[in-house]
């Protein structure tokens, strides 16, 4: 995939997202001006999110990667005037939990106030008692950038379903999804936000509340 940005063309291993979220991204940090933004997935995104964060004066985002391949590649290309904007981070993808849910994360996330998360990352199977893989679709760093950060955190999610629709449970009023460019988004979050599974539950009864039905 080739990459451009502005003055920047080059040759990418990252699949990429697509244009509808490159698109979203730019507009969302040159209108907010977050100072630090948190990336899971390094990739063609992360030039993207350094020139928006160039053009507002200065920031620093936070890019994970589990895969050194993939990270090493990027770091290759990645434009030198950039670099700046950018701190890149290798860790491990690792099983998470909340609650009842089950999902996925980076292991080691470095501690800032985030203010703006991008979910592209990571991708983790886990092999099951039968000996089959199976992929933890529900990434759990959001919830961990709110935790740590002493600022409210709005993010993206590029078309993960799952990870949808568990924080469409986790922050009820304070998630949308936009059906047309299968985006999720996170409305500015603190950690009060955070839903509890006692909370969860009684939003999903009250949704779905008993009604009985008689003939006349």
């Amino acid at each position: 995939m080739w990459r451009f940005v502005g003055p920047y063309l080059e040759r990418s291993v990252s699949t990429g997202c697509n244009y509808v979220d490159y698109l979203a991204l730019y507009n969302h940090i040159r209108q907010y001006k977050p100072r630090h933004v948190l990336e899971l997935g390094t990739g063609v995104s992360t030039t993207i999110i350094a020139y928006a964060l160039k053009e507002n004066g200065g920031g620093e985002v936070v890019s994970m990667e589990d895969h050194q391949y993939y990270l090493e590649e990027t770091m290759k290309i990645f434009p030198n005037e950039l670099r700046d904007m950018v701190t890149f981070h290798l860790s491990p993808a690792v099983e998470k939990t909340k609650d009842f849910f089950r999902g996925s994360g980076y292991k080691d996330i470095p501690v800032r106030d985030y203010e703006f998360v991008f979910v592209d990352g990571p991708n983790l199977l886990v092999s099951t008692d039968r000996g089959v893989e199976a992929e933890f679709g529900f990434n759990f760093d959001f919830i961990e950038a709110v935790q740590m950060s002493n600022k409210p955190v709005s993010g993206l999610i590029d078309t993960r379903t799952t990870t949808c629709f568990v924080y469409s449970n986790i922050l009820g009023d304070k998630f949308r999804y936009n059906y047309l460019q299968r985006q999720g988004v996170m409305m500015p979050c603190t950690k009060k936000d955070l839903l509890n599974a006692k909370q969860i539950t009684a939003r999903a009864m009250k949704r779905r509340a008993f009604k009985r039905t008689f003939k006349t």
